[in-house]
C-alpha cells in the first residue's frame, strides 16, 4: 500500500567531567577541627548531587551537606601534620571530577625560652632578650615582642630564633617583662622573667677613728 511509518529520537553527548575547584582548607590551620569546602561545575548535563563526596587522608568524612554547586562538611579530631582533601563529584551522564587539596594543621604553640637579664643587674640601661624555637608552622618573627612592665617595647631586633629590645631608664626596684612570639599557623608561645635594678652603691659613714 505504500504507506511510510518514521520516529524520530535524540540524544546529547557529554563525556566532560564536572570541575572541581576552591577546596578549602589549603596552608596551616591552627586547629584540629576544620571546615571542608569544595566548588563545583558542569557544563553539560548538570551535577547529581548525590554522588558528592569528601575524604580526608582516605577517610570518607561525615555530615556533608551537597549543594548544586558546592558541598561542605565539617572534620574533627585531626592530628598536627599534613593532610590530603579529595572531593569528587559526577554529572547526571556519569562523568566523575574530582579535585584535592593538602593543608597543615598545628596547634603546638612556639617555646619560649633563655630570657635575659634576671636576678639583679647595678645599671638603669640594658638588653632585654628571649630565644624561641617552633617544631611545626614555622615562627612568624614579624610577631615577636617584649612587654616590659606592661609596655611594649620598641627598637626591638627579631630573628627567626630570638628578639632583643633596648631598654633604658629603667627605676630602681623589680621589674617583669613577657616575651611572645606566634607561629605560621597563628599559636603564641610566651614566657615571663623578671630583674631587679639597683645602681645605687651603698652609704660608707661612721668612718672611725
Amino acid at each position: 500500500a505504500g504507506n511510510t511509518g518514521t520516529a524520530t529520537a535524540s540524544f546529547t553527548v557529554d563525556s566532560v567531567a564536572p570541575s572541581v575547584t576552591n577546596i578549602t582548607p589549603n596552608g596551616t590551620v591552627s586547629s584540629a577541627t576544620v571546615n571542608v569546602y569544595a566548588n563545583y561545575s558542569d557544563t553539560g548535563s548538570g551535577i547529581n548531587t548525590a554522588t558528592a563526596a569528601v575524604s580526608i587522608d582516605g577517610t570518607a568524612a561525615s555530615g556533608c551537606t551537597a549543594a548544586a554547586t558546592s558541598v561542605y562538611c565539617t572534620a574533627s579530631g585531626l592530628a598536627n601534620g599534613s593532610h590530603t582533601i579529595n572531593v569528587s563529584v559526577a554529572d547526571n551522564a556519569g562523568n566523575t571530577g574530582t579535585g584535592t587539596q593538602t593543608f597543615t594543621v598545628d596547634t603546638t604553640a612556639p617555646t619560649v625560652s633563655g630570657l635575659a637579664p634576671t636576678g639583679t643587674i647595678n645599671t638603669t640601661t640594658t638588653t632585654i632578650s628571649g630565644n624561641y624555637s617552633d617544631t611545626g608552622s614555622g615562627i612568624d618573627s614579624s610577631s615577636a615582642q617584649i612587654t616590659l612592665d606592661g609596655t611594649v617595647l620598641t627598637g626591638c631586633t627579631a630573628t627567626l630564633t630570638n628578639i632583643s629590645c633596648p631598654a633604658s631608664g629603667l627605676a630602681q626596684g623589680a621589674h617583669s617583662y613577657t616575651v611572645s612570639v606566634k607561629n605560621m599557623a597563628g599559636n603564641t608561645g610566651t614566657a615571663t622573667a623578671s630583674f631587679t635594678v639597683d645602681s645605687v652603691a651603698p652609704s660608707v659613714t661612721n668612718i672611725t677613728p
